[in-house]
């Protein structure tokens, strides 16, 4: 009996140092917690935005300071978004770009203003790493926006040469066009599709394509491209241009000049240009 009394009091004690181990611990754990939030605090008033969100991130759900903590750091993405804000309205890219990305970076929550701001502030300032970077994430989170994987493929094939990475994104750009045409009209939607209903981003891919079949020699593919462009915009200056890229390409001057010619009527300086050069 003796023995039995001696084991109880053995595993009472046991469990009683377990239980004030514990609550040591965790008092050290909000002890840390805390420390690490103002820490953060004073790291944001101080400017360093990123370093501060991070500091937020690591405390514990746990700890009592957790809920205190999660309202300052969606204190702190108000603030980057007001100020990234402004500082684009006033022309200041540089900084509208540095504090968006910050935002970026940190929120999970898809804000589609900002992005729209965050990839301007980057093409503006000729930033296209950070632009793709931006609109990849733009894709990530609109998995079937055309617009992002127009201006992608755009600044693949412009600024950096990459024509296959270029179409890829048109591809892309394409099937999701396709798709909805198809939704709208069928299969035979080549013959009924309505022009005035289409978003210019579908008249933005066929041009975008034509610029790249062109650059590539592939003149069949650029002229279907033109066609389907001319036929969704007719009063848009840029399909008439490269067409007169690519009728003087193909020998055809007088075609050339006159396409030119419309598009210059339509407000196109560069067609203009062409015309001083070769149509005298």
């Amino acid at each position: 009996m003796a023995s039995f009394f001696m084991v109880a009091l053995l595993v009472v004690g046991a469990t009683l140092w377990n239980a004030y181990h514990r609550e040591q611990e965790q008092l050290l754990r909000n002890e840390q917690a805390q420390a690490t939030y103002w820490q953060a605090r004073e790291n944001y008033l101080a400017g360093n935005y990123a370093y501060s969100l991070a500091l937020l991130q690591e405390i514990p759900a746990y700890t009592p300071i957790a809920v205190e903590a999660l309202e300052y750091r969606e204190k702190i993405f108000t603030e980057l978004e007001e100020k990234g804000f402004w500082h684009y309205q006033r022309g200041q890219y540089e900084e509208s770009a540095r504090l968006l990305q910050i935002l970026a970076d940190q929120d999970i929550n898809y804000k589609p203003a900002m992005f729209a701001r965050l990839v301007a502030s980057y093409e503006l300032l000729q930033n296209y790493e950070g632009a793709i970077r931006a609109y990849e994430s733009v894709i990530r989170a609109e998995p079937r926006t055309i617009e992002a994987r127009n201006r992608l493929a755009a600044i693949y094939a412009e600024h950096y040469g990459d024509f296959d990475k270029a179409m890829q994104y048109y591809e892309q750009a394409s099937e999701l066009v396709i798709e909805e045409y198809k939704s709208q009209y069928g299969n035979a939607y080549a013959l009924t599709v309505n022009p005035g209903k289409t978003p210019d981003s579908h008249y933005q891919l066929h041009c975008g394509l034509a610029k790249v079949y062109l650059a590539q020699g592939m003149h069949y593919q650029a002229d279907a491209a033109l066609k389907w462009a001319l036929f969704l915009r007719p009063d848009e200056p840029m399909a008439y241009y490269l067409m007169g890229i690519r009728q003087r390409e193909a020998g055809n001057l007088a075609a050339a000049c006159y396409n030119w010619k419309q598009a210059e009527g339509r407000g196109s300086a560069q067609a203009g240009d062409f015309l001083a050069t070769y149509c005298r």
